[in-house]
């Protein structure tokens, strides 16, 4: 038998993890949304276009991350796993620089000899390649242990997140001509699918969330 203190306590905390997964959800989605959208709606605010959705996605996991309360937090209470929720929702903004560090490649490269040059860039292109799928398993295997999400939905967000990182960082790599492929279509189906992980996870996470909140409400009466 439950005491009322008891009862209490777990109706917080089913509240608490309803509007993470709501607000978190919400703004995953809605960056999900403008990033699929921004080329065509933005017209001349292009740069605002790809930065903002970014900004939603990395602040939806700074909520996933921390919790709207007590026991809310999404990959648990590990600093770890929540340092790799945070920086895999940074990790957004490694496409945008992929670009900017193909440039500087090829700046140095007069400058520098072959000899130096040639393993730095090997190092940041693994780094950049590797890290955020690193933080993605961590985020993802963390989320799933944590439960917040409760079963069978907790460990969906896992292979959804390698994937979606995957893609994304391949396709900056791609753009960026910092690796052999340069298939240009190639780019474009790695840039749907990078788009599209964000709108499953979001829409996941909102739709948990409003299943939580209903059973809290079902519960209340």
């Amino acid at each position: 038998m439950h005491t009322t203190t008891e009862k209490n306590a777990d109706a917080t905390v089913t509240t608490a993890r309803a509007k993470t997964l709501l607000i978190g959800g919400g703004l995953l989605l809605l960056g999900g949304v403008l990033e699929a959208i921004g080329p065509f709606g933005w017209g001349e605010l292009l740069e605002m276009s790809v930065l903002f959705p970014r900004l939603l996605v990395l602040s939806s996991a700074v909520v996933f991350a921390v919790g709207v309360g007590a026991g809310a937090a999404l990959a648990g209470t590990r600093p770890l796993s929540r340092i790799a929720l945070i920086l895999l929702g940074f990790s957004s903004f490694v496409s945008l620089m992929a670009p900017d560090v193909f440039m500087l490649v090829v700046f140095f490269g007069y400058l520098v000899p072959p000899v130096i040059l040639q393993p730095t860039v090997i190092i940041t292109v693994a780094a950049s390649a590797l890290l955020p799928v690193a933080f993605a398993v961590i985020a993802g295997v963390s989320i799933g242990r944590a439960r917040v999400m409760p079963n069978p939905w907790a460990w969906v967000p896992l292979p959804l997140l390698v994937l979606g990182v995957a893609a994304g960082t391949l396709q900056a790599l791609i753009y960026s001509r910092l690796t052999p492929l340069t298939d240009s279509y190639a780019g474009a189906r790695l840039e749907l699918v990078h788009t599209v992980i964000p709108l499953l996870l979001g829409g996941l996470a909102m739709a948990v969330g409003l299943v939580l909140a209903r059973r809290r409400a079902v519960s209340s009466r």
